[in-house]
């Protein structure tokens, strides 16, 4: 569903600029590091059906972007941006062109400048594109409103659904025999998985922006420390506390994990102004899924 915030495309003929300003629900670290990490630009960049493909990204002033926008049936067009100003999380400028595979630009290109700007948790981010050729503005201006909205509507998207990690991360490594199966069941708990930092042995999963488990195979998980693994369905390991905002949250979270393969061991604890209760993932390691109160919580202290 397209955003209700901001979106607006003008052309400016006079001095042949293309500007753009478009709104994300997101903070401003979150919209940056969308614009500036190549894992994140891969996802959102190109406009469906095409695909971004990122060889390097070199993000710094004198750095530069090679990368190809790949079509439903494989044909590549490749494109170079050399970044010529960088000002964290407020502005950078690049030079935009298209490319051949030997990483060739493809004269004239275009001069890019992005501004980001962040009021009461809303980023507006404001391009403006300048061509030296005029009649490369206007053919660009062809298809591109096209395509630049798509992509940006595809940011959009990836902002409302992408939980990405901070910086202060907590972040809990667990041994698991089936990464699949067990990524499978905490997906189903509501976790969400980071693509771009898994690979065939590990996957980060993402519970917030300061949480996140990273499952591992034995085998992965062995190559951290050496010592034997301990079998946690028989054995206590750690156990792991996520807060909910609600007790229905806490309790449909609890049905997704056991029809996921999880299991209760105990029944749930209800303090009244607190509420908890406990599943194990298919590999032992325990959860405790917890649910607070504040308003019986502060009534309660104020009473006392």
């Amino acid at each position: 569903m397209r955003s209700a915030l901001l979106f607006d495309f003008t052309v400016n003929k006079e001095n042949q600029t293309i500007n753009i300003k478009r709104k994300f629900n997101a903070s401003l670290e979150l919209v940056w590091q969308a614009w500036t990490d190549p894992r994140i630009l891969d996802q959102w960049w190109a406009p469906k059906p095409w695909q971004t493909r990122t060889k390097y990204m070199d993000f710094k002033v004198g750095g530069r972007r090679y990368f190809a926008m790949v079509s439903p049936e494989g044909q590549e067009q490749w494109l170079i941006q050399e970044y010529t100003s960088i000002s964290p999380k407020t502005n950078f400028k690049f030079f935009n062109a298209f490319a051949d595979k030997d990483e060739n630009p493809e004269l004239p290109g275009s001069d890019w400048d992005l501004k980001f700007n962040e009021k009461n948790g809303i980023t507006e981010v404001s391009i403006t594109i300048f061509n030296e050729s005029y009649e490369r503005m206007v053919k660009l201006t062809e298809g591109f409103r096209e395509g630049i909205t798509k992509a940006l509507d595809n940011l959009d998207s990836f902002l409302s659904h992408k939980k990405i990690p901070k910086d202060r991360t907590v972040l809990i490594n667990l041994p698991v025999k089936d990464l699949q199966r067990s990524m499978e069941f905490y997906s189903a708990l509501g976790f969400q998985n980071y693509p771009h930092i898994s690979n065939e042995t590990a996957k980060y999963m993402v519970w917030s922006e300061h949480i996140a488990v990273l499952l591992m195979t034995h085998e992965r998980f062995a190559d951290l420390v050496p010592k034997s693994l301990a079998d946690t369905r028989q054995t206590m390991g750690g156990f792991y506390t996520l807060s909910v905002s609600n007790a229905d949250e806490l309790n449909t979270i609890m049905t997704n994990g056991l029809n996921a393969g999880g299991r209760e061991p105990n029944k749930m604890d209800n303090y009244g102004f607190m509420q908890q209760r406990t599943i194990e993932d298919p590999d032992g390691h325990c959860w405790n899924l917890l649910f607070i109160n504040k308003a019986e919580l502060q009534a309660g202290q104020t009473n006392q």
